[in-house]
């Protein structure tokens, strides 16, 4: 399974011919982003939380429910898809913390977004515990 993340200003741009899922991260309040209509695009989910990797007083941090709802929402498209694309502001923490933790449960390896990302270890760590909790499978 190909899994990218990116930016928002990639996101709104972005264009594939393959089936695929999109997930995409904004903070709190944050204005939404418009993404160009794909046939392609199998499901859309938007989660809301801060890029913090700990508790902060009037900030959303990234919980146990988020990463069921993402877990979930894969799930429910994995047999029809052959891309999954996360999306946060700037592509590179948030983002990648999911990407790289789905990459790992999918494909068994996540090295690709230690290289050119900085995932957020809360986001990467929450999921794979919780698939771990659930026994999520593929």
């Amino acid at each position: 399974m190909k899994i990218i993340n990116i930016s928002e200003r990639e996101a709104e741009i972005f264009d594939t011919d393959v089936p695929y899922i999109h997930i995409s991260i904004r903070s709190p309040k944050a204005d939404p982003i418009t993404l160009q209509q794909n046939k392609y695009c199998k499901g859309y989910l938007t989660q809301n939380f801060h890029d913090i990797d700990k508790e902060y007083k009037n900030y959303k941090t990234f919980t146990r429910i988020n990463a069921i709802v993402i877990l979930d929402f894969v799930k429910l498209f994995i047999e029809e898809i052959e891309l999954i694309v996360v999306n946060c502001e700037a592509g590179v923490s948030r983002s990648a913390g999911i990407a790289g933790a789905l990459s790992k449960l999918i494909n068994g390896d996540d090295s690709a977004y230690f290289k050119h990302s900085l995932p957020n270890m809360l986001v990467y760590r929450t999921i794979l515990n919780v698939a771990n909790d659930i026994n999520w499978r593929r």
